[in-house]
């Protein structure tokens, strides 16, 4: 039967099965491939790519060497680079560690937010393919009940 009552052809009814069976092969190969781009671009949500850049930059900020070079010039501004560091150093060091700190929570709290995303991720497309063997099964269901119906139909008019 279909929705709205009416009786589907068998013709009709193996092309729906047929075209629910291509769509569920389709999200296999779908999901497949997203699992395989999860893997090797770990992860492939779009926020979850700069993740790894953060991590990289994150770990390479340090405060600048100051370099060592010779001459009157070079000593006289090495000079004035660590007086200004001094100076300022009672500020910017201590905002420079609470930054460092802020900023590795907040890597690793998106880190476990991308991760929660693909796991949801994966959760859904799983509910789908669940959803669609649901579907199949019902299908199935009501043909049976349909060739039950009609075979009761047959065999109630052949007895009379």
């Amino acid at each position: 039967m279909d929705v709205d009552g009416h009786v589907i052809a068998a013709s009709d009814l193996v092309e729906r099965v047929t075209g629910l069976l291509n769509t569920l092969e389709d999200s296999k190969s779908e999901s497949a491939s997203n699992h395989t781009e999860e893997s090797s671009n770990s992860p492939s949500l779009g926020v979850g790519r700069p993740i790894l850049s953060m991590r990289a930059l994150h770990v390479g900020l340090y405060p600048p060497e100051l370099p060592h070079q010779r001459g009157g010039r070079a000593s006289v501004s090495v000079f004035g680079k660590r007086l200004i560091r001094k100076l300022t150093g009672w500020y910017v060091e201590p905002r420079w560690i609470v930054q460092q700190n802020y900023d590795g929570h907040n890597i690793h709290f998106a880190a476990g937010v991308v991760d929660e995303l693909l796991q949801v991720r994966r959760e859904l497309e799983e509910l789908r393919r669940q959803n669609m063997h649901l579907k199949l099964q019902l299908v199935a269901s009501v043909e049976r009940i349909n060739r039950y119906i009609r075979d009761s139909k047959d065999r109630s008019a052949g007895t009379k």
